[in-house]
C-alpha cells in the first residue's frame, strides 16, 4: 500500500489552509482580549489540535500582539499558576542510540541540541544531575534524573522520538535507548520540575476518539496531560511533527529567553518572534510549538 507523506505546509493552518484566528472566534471579541499583556485560550475538542499561538489576524501572528498559553481546561489554572525561577536549572535528555530500532529516523539535530543548551547552562552552573545523551538514555536513568533532589523549580528537556497511540493515548511515550516512558507512568510519578519542554513529533497530539468513543471532556490525553497531571507547570510541546533543523533553533532560542528571566510564555513569545523573521525557516516547521501553561 503506497502512504502518501502529508502536506506539511498544512501544519501552519493560517498559511497553508487558510484558516485565520477569525473563523473561530469572533473578531470584536479577539480586538479587545489582543491588547492584554497575555492570553490564555482553554479550547475545546478539536481545536485542542489548533497551534493558536500562530493563527493569524489582521495580518498578524497572535503571537506578534501578546504572548498566548494554552489550558486543557479553566479549572486547572490556579494548579498552574507558578512563580517561576528567573534562572532556572535544567536536566537534559536526549539522542537516544536507536540502533536496535531501525525503523525509527536518526535525529540529526537532537545531540547537537542538548550540547547546545548544555553549553548555555553550563556557563552559569545551571546543570541539574548528569546529561544522558545517546546510550545513556536509558529508562533507569531517566527516572533517576526526573527524581534528582535538585529538581525543584527547574526544567527536565527531552529531545527524542515519541510514540502516538491514537486508540490507547496514555501509551503514548517517550522512546528512550532500551525502553518506552509512557504517559500512564509520567502521571503516576510526581514530578518536582516546574516546566518539561518536549523536543519530539507530535508530543501535543490528542486523540478525538479513543477505541470509538467520542471524547467530549477537555482533559488534555497523552504526554501533555500527564506531565501536567505529575505537577508540572508549563509543558512546551509540538502539535504536529516537528522538523529537527527548525527545532533545533527554536529550543536553543527558547533557553536563552529562559535563562534572561523570561517565563515560559513571554519566552516562547520571543523565540516565536525571531523564528518569524528568520526567513531560513518557513513558518509550518516550527509554528506547531505550544505551551501548556499560563505564566
Amino acid at each position: 500500500m503506497h502512504v502518501t507523506e502529508p502536506d506539511r505546509t498544512f501544519y501552519d493552518l493560517s498559511d497553508g489552509l487558510a484558516v485565520s484566528a477569525k473563523h473561530l472566534v469572533p473578531p470584536e471579541l479577539l480586538s479587545q482580549s489582543l491588547q492584554a499583556k497575555g492570553l490564555v485560550i482553554v479550547p475545546h475538542g478539536p481545536l485542542h489540535l489548533v497551534p493558536w499561538p500562530s493563527l493569524i489576524f489582521n495580518r498578524k501572528r497572535l503571537f506578534e500582539y501578546c504572548p498566548i498559553g494554552i489550558l486543557p481546561n479553566l479549572s486547572c489554572i490556579q494548579n498552574l499558576d507558578t512563580d517561576f525561577l528567573r534562572k532556572p536549572g535544567v536536566a537534559l535528555v536526549g539522542s537516544p542510540d536507536y540502533r536496535e530500532l531501525p525503523y525509527l529516523k536518526p535525529l540529526a539535530h537532537a545531540e547537537r541540541e542538548i550540547e547546545t543548551i548544555k553549553n548555555l547552562y553550563s556557563n552559569q552552573s545551571r546543570i541539574i544531575g548528569t546529561v544522558l545523551i545517546s546510550g545513556e538514555t536509558t529508562g533507569e536513568r531517566f527516572r533517576a534524573l526526573a527524581n534528582h533532589k535538585d529538581a525543584k523549580g527547574g526544567i527536565l528537556h527531552i529531545a527524542c522520538h515519541g510514540t502516538l497511540e491514537l486508540d490507547e493515548p496514555m501509551n503514548s511515550g517517550l522512546l528512550l535507548t532500551d525502553s518506552k516512558v509512557d504517559a500512564a507512568e509520567i502521571a503516576r510519578s510526581p514530578l518536582k520540575y516546574d516546566e518539561v519542554v518536549l523536543s519530539a513529533c507530535s508530543s501535543g497530539w490528542r486523540p478525538m476518539k479513543v477505541q470509538g468513543i467520542e471524547l467530549s471532556g477537555d482533559d488534555i490525553l497523552g504526554l501533555p496531560g500527564a506531565f501536567l497531571e505529575a505537577g508540572v507547570s508549563s509543558v512546551l510541546v509540538s502539535i504536529p511533527p516537528a522538523e529537527d533543523r527548525a527545532a533545533y533553533r527554536f529550543m536553543t532560542l527558547y533557553h536563552q529567553n529562559r535563562l534572561k528571566g523570561k517565563t515560559p510564555l513571554i519566552a516562547l513569545q520571543e523565540t516565536q518572534k525571531t523564528m518569524l523573521s528568520d526567513l531560513q525557516y518557513e513558518p509550518y516547521t516550527w509554528t506547531g510549538f505550544v505551551v501548556y501553561g499560563c505564566q
